[in-house]
């Protein structure tokens, strides 16, 4: 007998129950993975023979000329109980089985195989339609893998078995990656399609996969997800390596409920201290009926429930969401890390009939910190609607209070040949955020739109939650170095190492990287992030009130260069593509990498600015250090013999060691035999234009 799933209009999905045995139902869930617990990249898995990454564990590995065959027997990390029965080791086929009947010899051939059948295990999960290949990139060979990892802790890990880099014949050359993942406490499990790319000797393609997706209890009792044995990626021509694309089919044991809704996020992470601060999230609907009226309960702490009725709503039923806000505002007049729980009932006039998932309750921060929303801006010069999105975002910007937010416009390499300022650090940056089409904007990581439909509201809405974090950050630049000075409080304590400290170094203004948008002049164009993209780890997190100071310098190297377009970036070892070190500027921020939320960000302020004009290699007052390095002194050589300048000597970190000194070019001596050995910045000034070079000292 086959159970099939039932595909409702939204995308969801329901499960039907077999009296015989213990029913399930499920739901697909776009976007994201199962409760967020594992927010690790996908690709943990290396070339053939290699380590892999973050604690993944390896089962099997192959190429494409594999037989079809099982793992050995492993134990899992908790014990999983499966149609009524308590598990503790389970195998998995390399095509696409995993099944918890491991004395079974019933081995599934690669292919869709329609559930239920007689050529699967009993008691399996199942994604067949993989099939094991390699892939070539130079000189490295990666194969097919199964691999394993436990995430989060007990008593609500998730047992995660995901075969990684496998193929499937609609897609040519291209790969698919696909988990069961086993949940702890809940029994539930879940088939994640975490990844699939479509490719061909001609580039990205449009063919989807087709897998059979499901669980089979039996030979003659199947649950299967709607589409089985065809089942597509969610995604299948975009090439993300994160959840962002993901889609995950949840299973349930029991029958599915009419009423049952579930608030699934909370957005507020901070509330302003004795601030009004509207409560505001996401509930999806888990149940068999379309929710058009609830109620929506707030607690804070101890005090009183808020609750307000919501009505003439349209929640799609079996996962279907819905994004609240509370009309009733809280005010907490106590700062500090306080609970916060938020729940629905009242559904359609009745009970919910699941009240273990209904409440999601949270810490926010009560802070009195000025927020700096971050704005990033991803564009192009040859994108035709960025010009409009730039526009828009200027209009709105323009008349706020600069002390209200921070801006960083990130270069990209695409549409076409791509802006000549993109880098692969901006790109990296594009990558993070999953995004595959500009123009882009993201709002404190959290707003992800279309630059052009920024508005006031949406400026508002993220500048008006305060931060837990203050930021006093500082800026010098003497020739080609940048230093910056920050120092970090927290009104809070904010453990664990996931907040990672960002310091990008933009120039105010660019205007040769034109193209063809009709755009003439770009504004806040990132020229590199400091150390990387990556930025710097807040190892231990912030304590309460504990300062925390950082000195992050970076030396471009080399000469300027305008790459030809975004295909063939500088080489940021080497080169840079600042047009005006005297339009440089420093921007901090702190995010948490794994929420991608930004905490709180700083426009450094500028307290000392040495810089070469345009182009290092210009001297604008034709004078040069000598000799370089120096030990004991040094002069000013220049083709003006007898000119006179004033000359001012800085260490690297910004502190004037040589006072302004009158100089005869080509004739008097500066004294620096009091200094240490080190890298020094000399200002030399005549006519009213000013030339920076370094200077070595040598002892």
């Amino acid at each position: 007998m086959k159970k099939q799933l039932l595909s409702l209009a939204t995308g969801a999905l329901l499960l039907f129950a077999n009296n015989a045995n213990a029913q399930y139902y499920a739901l697909g869930i776009a976007g994201g993975n199962p409760k967020g617990l594992n927010a690790e990249g996908e690709n943990p898995a290396t070339a053939t023979g290699g380590p892999l990454s973050n604690g993944w564990v390896s089962l099997w590995t192959g190429n494409g000329t594999a037989a079809a065959t099982y793992t050995a027997s492993t134990q899992l990390p908790f014990s999983f109980t499966f149609n009524g029965n308590a598990y503790t080791h389970f195998k998995a086929s390399n095509s696409g089985s995993v099944t918890f009947d491991t004395a079974s010899t019933v081995l599934p051939a690669y292919g869709n195989t329609t559930l239920p059948s007689a050529a699967v295990p009993d008691n399996s999960i199942n994604v067949l339609g993989v099939k094991p290949s390699s892939w070539v990139s130079g000189t490295t060979t990666y194969n097919s893998s199964i691999i394993t990892k436990t995430i989060g802790t007990s008593p609500n890990r998730q047992f995660w078995i995901q075969y990684n880099m496998f193929s499937e014949p609609n897609i040519s050359t291209g790969w698919t990656y696909w988990a069961v993942v086993l949940e702890e406490t809940s029994n539930k499990f879940y088939i994640v399609d975490m990844k699939t790319l479509c490719t061909s000797a001609t580039g990205i393609c449009g063919n989807n996969v087709k897998i059979s997706a499901g669980m089979q209890i039996n030979s003659t009792t199947a649950y299967n997800v709607a589409g089985s044995p065809n089942v597509g990626a969610n995604n299948f021509q975009t090439n993300l390596f994160d959840a962002s694309d993901n889609k995950y089919y949840e299973f349930f044991s029991g029958a599915q409920p009419a009423k049952d809704l579930s608030v699934f996020l909370v957005n507020n992470e901070a509330l302003g201290l004795n601030k009004p601060t509207k409560i505001y999230g996401s509930l999806r609907n888990l149940g068999s009926e379309t929710v058009t009226s609830l109620t929506i309960n707030y607690q804070f702490e101890t005090e009183a429930v808020v609750s307000a009725n919501l009505t003439g709503l349209n929640i799609a039923a079996s996962g279907g969401s819905y994004e609240f806000t509370h009309p009733t505002p809280l005010v907490s007049n106590a700062d500090g890390s306080k609970m916060l729980k938020v729940w629905a009932t009242n559904i359609n006039g009745g009970a919910d009939e699941v009240t273990s998932n209904d409440a999601l309750t949270k810490y926010v921060i009560i802070a009195e910190n000025l927020r700096k929303s971050l704005h990033e801006i991803f564009s192009s010069s040859t994108c035709g609607p960025c010009a409009p999105g730039n526009a828009n975002y200027k209009s709105v910007v323009a008349a706020r209070d600069k002390n209200l937010f921070t801006s960083i416009k990130y270069q990209q390499d695409f549409p076409g040949t791509g802006d000549p300022y993109s880098t692969t650090e901006s790109v990296a940056r594009r990558n993070y955020y999953a995004i595959n089409s500009i123009p882009r904007m993201e709002v404190d990581g959290k707003w992800d739109q279309n630059a052009s439909s920024f508005t006031n509201a949406i400026f508002n809405q993220f500048q008006a939650v305060p931060s837990e974090i203050e930021i006093d950050a500082t800026y010098k630049v003497f020739g080609k170095t940048v230093t910056a000075d920050i120092k970090l409080k927290s009104a809070v304590n904010i453990t664990g190492d996931n907040n990672v400290l960002h310091v990008a170094i933009i120039e105010g203004k660019t205007t040769d990287n034109l193209k063809s948008n009709g755009e003439r002049e770009f504004l806040h164009v990132m020229k590199k992030m400091v150390p990387s993209q990556n930025g710097t780890v807040l190892t231990g997190g912030l304590a309460l009130g504990v300062e925390k100071s950082f000195t992050l310098a970076y030396e471009f190297p080399g000469n300027y260069r305008l790459a030809p377009n975004g295909q063939s970036p500088i080489n940021l070892a080497t080169e840079h593509s600042v047009e005006e070190f005297d339009d440089l500027e420093v921007i901090v921020f702190v995010q948490n990498k794994v929420t991608k939320n930004v905490i709180q960000s700083a426009s450094a302020e500028r307290t000392a600015y040495y810089a070469i004009g345009l182009g290092e290699n210009e001297n604008s007052v034709k004078a040069a250090v000598y000799p370089n390095p120096a030990s004991t002194s040094f002069s000013i050589a220049s083709p003006n013999a007898g000119r006179h300048g004033y000359v001012r000597v800085f260490d690297i970190s910004g502190k004037e060691v040589v006072a302004n000194q009158l100089v005869e070019f080509n004739n008097t001596q500066v004294d620096v035999a009091n200094l240490e050995a080190g890298v020094y910045f000399v200002a030399i000034t005549t006519d009213g234009q000013t030339s920076t070079q370094k200077l070595v000292i040598a002892k």
